[in-house]
């Protein structure tokens, strides 16, 4: 059976028809890209170096940034370091400060305590033994035309004793600082000469030329006071 006549036309005109090939159908419009799009070609290369550019400002500013933030964490980890350390020396010092107040609270309990003995104004005592020409030794008569008699000469008893009787004195027998006015301070060796004895607890003695206030439990006597 052969085709109708009408089909046999509309085939000779589907095969001279420009859509058959593609070629042909690309050919019509050379300054567009695949049919549909709308978009020229040089536009879609500018599109694509603007991306390219675009995408290398945008990785740089990341490296950037991600090279200031590990910069930045490194002076932050330098800070908090210097401050651990800071606070680390402030508190050897605090605990080398309460050993030190440790010790003079000790110190402060073992020493005697006692009312606060205002200073009195002493007088340099004489150590020398009295003068052989004194009214009161006996003496007196051989200046006296009146006396009719001898030299009455003072007992050889009185002399012995007056030459030959130790002085009061104590050794200190470890180092004192005075902290309160009218104390005397020594070094351990020390002799002192003793003045009296305030109380229980407390000497007045003198050495150097000072004169002043000391703890008894600081000396050994050796020649005590009467």
């Amino acid at each position: 059976m052969r085709p109708a006549a009408g089909d046999q036309g509309f085939g000779d005109q589907a095969q001279g028809s420009p859509l058959k090939s593609p070629s042909r159908m690309r050919a019509v419009s050379p300054g567009l890209s695949p049919v549909g799009s709308g978009i020229a070609d040089d536009e879609l290369k500018t599109a694509e170096e603007k991306f390219e550019e675009t995408k290398a400002i945008t990785e740089t500013a990341m490296f950037n940034l991600l090279d200031n933030d590990v910069e930045q964490i490194s002076q932050l980890q330098a800070f908090v370091e210097a401050i651990t350390n800071y606070h680390k020396q402030s508190a050897s010092i605090l605990e080398r400060l309460c050993e030190t107040l440790d010790y003079k609270r000790e110190d402060a309990v073992s020493r005697p305590k006692s009312d606060h003995v205002v200073k009195r104004v002493t007088s340099f005592r004489r150590s020398a033994s009295p003068s052989p020409f004194n009214d009161d030794d006996g003496f007196g008569d051989a200046t006296s035309s009146s006396s009719g008699g001898g030299y009455n000469f003072p007992s050889t008893a009185s002399l012995g004793e007056s030459v030959t009787k130790p002085k009061p004195c104590c050794k200190a027998m470890y180092d004192f600082e005075p902290e309160n006015e009218g104390e005397l301070g020594f070094s351990e060796g020390d002799i002192i000469d003793l003045i009296q004895k305030v109380d229980d607890n407390w000497f007045e003695g003198s050495i150097r030329g000072q004169t002043g206030y000391f703890p008894v439990n600081y000396v050994e006597v050796i020649v005590d006071v009467d």
